[in-house]
């Protein structure tokens, strides 16, 4: 479907992260939910705590490799895998 410029008012980018940040926080959730399902109190709060580690720690490599993979045209092979 072609885009219809003269109805284009403005273009957004997201350069400082926000896009990133929600990810982030939909990734820290998920991985919580893995480390303490049904559990209450300071489990919780101890799971998403290391879940939130966890996903800043191996994000940086994450990425590099998934860039890796896209330079080496393998992305589209492994998407399903995330």
């Amino acid at each position: 479907m072609p885009v219809d410029l003269q109805c284009v008012k403005d273009l957004c980018f997201d350069i400082d992260g926000t896009i990133s940040d929600t990810d982030d926080d939909a990734w820290v959730d998920r991985t919580a939910a893995l480390l303490a399902p049904r559990k209450k109190g300071n489990n919780v709060r101890r799971a998403r705590l290391f879940a939130r580690w966890l996903v800043m720690f191996t994000e940086s490599p994450m990425n590099f490799t998934y860039n890796l993979m896209d330079a080496l045209s393998l992305d589209d092979n492994f998407r399903p895998l995330v």
